[in-house]
């Protein structure tokens, strides 16, 4: 399921639109440039909303294409990296952008903060057996941690 919010404000000064998503019940704003029906959270949900540590994941063709590792605040990516065939984007977010800022200490928290969600979901899937899974998840948390070195 997938809605559309305008914030009058915003989409008066950018001409833009947030993308908003559910997946289980739990609602959360998708980065700018995804699909919205194919995104999925792999996190903790607080009061209907994505929340903490966690990963997003954009699927096409049932394939996942790009990923959101980091932290949601009320459901809105706060800080984090997307990983795509791209590469890495990383830093703080606004309503699903990416917020231009090339200070490092910033890209340093951004990468701390992506590492440690890939961590957390790791260990949830650890704890449900899936093994194939948290150790995906425990390659890409040690994948984003080198890149603060």
């Amino acid at each position: 399921m997938k809605k559309q919010l305008c914030h009058a404000v915003f989409s008066l000064a950018l001409g833009a639109c947030t993308l908003q998503a559910t997946a289980a019940g739990c609602d959360f704003t998708v980065p700018e440039g995804w699909n919205a029906a194919g995104v999925r959270w792999e996190g903790e949900c607080r009061d209907g909303r994505a929340d903490g540590p966690g990963v997003l994941k954009a699927y096409e063709s049932g394939k996942v294409v790009r990923f959101f590792f980091g932290t949601l605040k009320a459901g809105e990516p706060a800080i984090g990296v997307i990983d795509s065939e791209e590469g890495y984007r990383a830093g703080r977010f606004t309503q699903g952008r990416l917020v231009s800022n090339e200070d490092r200490n910033t890209l340093i928290r951004a990468f701390d903060s992506a590492s440690k969600a890939a961590q957390a979901v790791a260990g949830r899937f650890g704890k449900t057996g899936n093994k194939a899974s948290a150790s995906f998840y425990e390659g890409k948390a040690r994948a984003l941690r080198e890149q603060m070195d």
